[in-house]
């Protein structure tokens, strides 16, 4: 039975490594306009900037995912003429193409597309021409973005958060001190995880708090000793039923 359980740990060594590339996904941004007007757009976000004119077609390739601003200047054709602004948060997802579209009377459109692996589907900047992008003029001006190496939460603002989990006396708050607070980092270590669910009495909890935190940790290969935590051999072995199902 020992022999059959090592067996099990090692394939799942196998597969979350296999996946540990693709850790951390990414989308991407772009722009088109169905008229020729003078302007400048602003994307960014808490790490990244982009600015380029209204004029151009622009595809932003390999973004991390999350919030960004989008700003929009608009100056009139003529002098005199007045400079309009626009301003609007919008979400780039994972696996997915974020489409903005500024028409002729100056409103804007969003959809998204499927675009998985943006980062492979561009070779020294060219299109691959299987894929289309549905553009009404230019193909777009292709910027393929090197993400950031993400980080984990900082040892200073994981105190904070082991902390405020720490001091609340029930289960119930613990959970939702944890799961609410923890919203706010992207990435944890597997060390983390283990941590903050040995804060909680039961299996059960711990389990929870597990389940909860893992798809933000970073160091997958270390996902299956997460099980040390748990008491009973029927809470490990639902832990790891709960990895093979990632």
């Amino acid at each position: 039975m020992k022999k059959i359980a090592n067996i099990f740990l090692a394939l799942t060594l196998i597969c979350l490594s296999a996946g540990a590339q693709n850790a951390v996904m990414t989308g991407s941004f772009q722009f088109t306009s169905d008229s020729r007007r003078m302007g400048t757009i602003v994307l960014q976000s808490s790490v990244q900037r982009f600015e380029f004119p209204i004029s151009d077609n622009v595809l932003i390739a390999n973004l991390l995912p999350g919030r960004y601003t989008l700003d929009i200047e608009i100056r009139g054709a003529s002098k005199g003429r007045r400079t309009t602004k626009l301003s609007q948060n919008i979400d780039i997802e994972s696996e997915r193409r974020t489409i903005c579209r500024l028409n002729a009377s100056g409103f804007l459109s969003f959809n998204k597309d499927f675009d998985r692996n943006s980062m492979p589907i561009f070779v020294n900047n060219f299109r691959d021409d299987r894929r289309d992008f549905d553009n009404r003029r230019d193909d777009p001006k292709v910027v393929v973005v090197q993400p950031p190496v993400p980080q984990p939460i900082s040892e200073f603002d994981f105190n904070k958060l082991y902390n405020a989990v720490r001091i609340e006396n029930f289960s119930d708050t613990k959970m939702r001190t944890l799961k609410t607070s923890s919203n706010f980092y992207q990435y944890f270590l597997s060390d983390q995880v283990k941590m903050l669910a040995s804060l909680f009495t039961t299996d059960d909890d711990k389990l929870e708090c597990a389940k909860y935190l893992v798809p933000k940790v970073l160091d997958v290969q270390n996902l299956p000793y997460i099980q040390e935590i748990f008491t009973f051999k029927s809470t490990k072995d639902e832990y790891l039923r709960f990895l093979n199902r990632m």
